[in-house]
């Protein structure tokens, strides 16, 4: 009679929590993982003030067991970590959602050893924020060249690399491309060319990158991870000699680009730029190789087991709260234009009607200490709309003997309001509308309208 091994005797939610799932696909996603988490965590919002530094430590620890096991119970902390700061500590961020999001999905499916739905929670996630950010950018501000985050973003990438171009004969084409592009990425992953999709994605994010969202390409790189199949690891593996080659043709476009630039940018960012400029090349020269196998190597993704769609349909849902009046922020409306507030609203398919509430608050006259006394922050109150949250954040840091009282009068949901003295509070009526410490809305968005691209 064969004794049963030590792992027999071990409880089941050990084996659960910390015992790796033996799947190649999830070691790349798990790599993946990492690094659009180590770009994540390298920003300076994580790190902004202590009170982030538990969810932080969370977070490092789940990540190095994810590192180490790959298993649930690092992903577990993971999707603490991430989720933690946005839920009670203003983290303003899309990719924060997205990682903490992930990483929920892979906590509990591989708990329960099912490898696939981590992949598919992944792959559903990555899809949904593409589709959403196009969505998005249907909008009356976007379309416009005048003020459109794509002709912004296309300055703000000349700028970067010392050019001096006139764009205004190129708004409509490039407002065409990005949509085009979101979409596209977004549904070449559905009809299964995945390998179209992360070569459009790559040279998408690398002007992104260099100019806007240093860390978000990695993140969502983490996502495009969970579409590899066993057949291109071994495809890949048969040609890693060609792959290692194309590192330096990448380290010189590099080198040019930061000779164009004129500067050298915070130190991560050389490797960063580097990656990007290597995986295009290295993805472009596959792309040739695989040009006959396109059409026969499809592999559309499946739909998630009923353990991942919570956290697909909470990203989905979380996206579409704009249009509710329920809260803006980490809702894949990146440099999208989108205004859901009354008097700008302009998506071109979603009605005004469909929303809830209007939470922002309006100030109509503010002064601090005594009218006129500090015209600038008089001035900051007065010419921007303000989440309830953020305006008491930004309240409690201003006050001090030296400023008080804080007065602000304005509208809040239509109605009037009187405060003599913000710094003891905000009233009952604004004051309930705060959600612990989730960022709701924009920062510092300009009543007026259309505004030039805003985040």
């Amino acid at each position: 009679m064969t004794p049963p091994s030590a792992d027999a005797w071990r409880p089941a939610w050990r084996r659960a929590l910390f015992d790796p799932v033996g799947d190649v696909r999830l070691l790349v996603f798990r790599w993946a993982f990492v690094l659009g988490s180590a770009a994540h965590l390298w920003l300076a919002d994580p790190w902004r003030t202590l009170d982030w530094l538990p969810a932080n430590l969370i977070y490092l620890i789940g990540l190095g067991l994810v590192a180490w096991r790959g298993a649930a119970a690092g992903y577990a902390l993971c999707a603490a970590g991430a989720l933690i700061p946005v839920l009670f500590l203003h983290d303003q961020l899309t990719q924060s959602v997205l990682l903490g999001l992930m990483a929920a999905g892979a906590a509990w499916c591989l708990a329960r050893r099912r490898p696939d739905g981590a992949l598919a929670a992944a792959q559903w996630l990555t899809i949904g924020t593409y589709l959403l950010a196009f969505f998005h950018k249907l909008n009356a501000d976007f379309l416009d060249a005048g003020t459109s985050c794509a002709v912004y973003g296309a300055g703000k990438t000349a700028t970067y690399w010392g050019m001096d171009l006139d764009l205004s004969g190129l708004g409509v084409g490039l407002i065409v491309a990005v949509l085009a592009v979101e979409a596209g990425i977004a549904l070449l992953h559905i009809a299964g060319l995945r390998w179209l999709a992360w070569t459009l994605a790559v040279a998408f994010h690398i002007p992104l990158t260099l100019t806007m969202a240093p860390a978000f390409a990695f993140v969502m790189f983490a996502g495009h991870a969970a579409f590899v199949t066993r057949d291109d690891l071994d495809f890949l593996a048969g040609r890693s000699r060609l792959l290692v080659g194309m590192a330096a043709p990448g380290a010189v476009i590099t080198a040019v680009s930061l000779w164009l630039h004129g500067a050298l940018p915070e130190w991560t960012m050389v490797p960063k730029e580097w990656l990007l400029w290597w995986a295009l090349m290295a993805l472009g020269v596959c792309l040739w190789l695989r040009r006959g196998l396109l059409g026969a190597d499809l592999r559309r993704p499946r739909l998630p087991p009923w353990e991942a769609w919570a956290v697909v349909g909470a990203f989905v849902l979380c996206g579409l709260s704009p249009y509710l009046g329920l809260q803006f922020q980490h809702a894949a409306a990146m440099l999208s234009n989108l205004r859901v507030d009354e008097g700008c609203w302009n998506h071109v398919v979603v009605p005004e009607g469909v929303r809830l509430t209007d939470d922002y608050v309006r100030i109509d006259d503010a002064s601090l200490l005594r009218e006129g006394a500090i015209p600038d922050y008089e001035a900051l109150l007065e010419d921007h709309l303000w989440g309830p949250g953020l305006l008491q954040y930004t309240v409690d840091n201003w006050c001090k003997p030296s400023v008080r009282p804080i007065r602000i009068q304005g509208r809040f949901r239509g109605r009037p309001f009187l405060i003599e003295d913000a710094c003891d509070g905000l009233g009952d009526e604004i004051g309930d509308a705060r959600i612990a410490g989730l960022l709701r809305f924009q920062k510092f968005l300009v009543k007026k309208c259309p505004q030039a691209c805003i985040h």
